[in-house]
């Protein structure tokens, strides 16, 4: 059985990174995914104890509801001007270290698997995010072809981000 249990919603979210990182270290782990259903049952008392408890978290969910009310805008935003600065930087940061398709040196770092897994995640948003940037392509390619993680991707379930 693995010592490490990884639990998260039935999607990539924030655990995919975690998920790359064990695979590509040869790292035995329980990957239990969570349905949004089952939620409740697993954190019962999320609502908190007391009424102020839940006055507070109701405030904080008005709060919430306004701030995704506004998504639209920050993803046009991120995809059409955020995205074209911050991938620019790291294609000169790439082409820096020699056009290798490596954040640094040869060989792939924990730098590469955030690039990799903050592409994964934009392209589901915009398909062809990538298609400026020759070296960004280079480096998924670098990722995805390591044994271990080629294995893991080969098997990783399909899932909305």
């Amino acid at each position: 059985m693995a010592s490490i249990k990884l639990v998260y919603f039935d999607i990539r979210g924030r655990a995919e990174f975690i998920r790359l990182v064990l695979e590509a270290a040869g790292q035995e782990y329980e990957d239990e995914r969570v349905q949004f259903a089952d939620w409740p049952t697993v954190k019962p008392s999320l609502y908190g104890k007391t009424n102020l408890d839940g006055l507070r978290i109701d405030e904080v969910h008005g709060l919430w509801e306004d701030q995704m009310q506004n998504i639209a805008e920050f993803l046009r935003k991120a995809l059409e001007e955020d995205l074209p600065k911050y991938f620019g930087f790291y294609e000169k940061m790439l082409k820096d270290n020699g056009g290798s398709g490596y954040l640094v040196g040869n060989s792939v770092s924990l730098g590469d698997f955030y690039l990799y897994d903050m592409q994964d995640n934009l392209l589901q948003l915009k398909k062809d995010a990538l298609k400026d940037y020759p070296l960004m392509q280079k480096l998924r390619q670098n990722v995805e072809s390591q044994p271990l993680v080629k294995a893991y991707l080969a098997r990783r379930k399909e899932t909305i981000f």
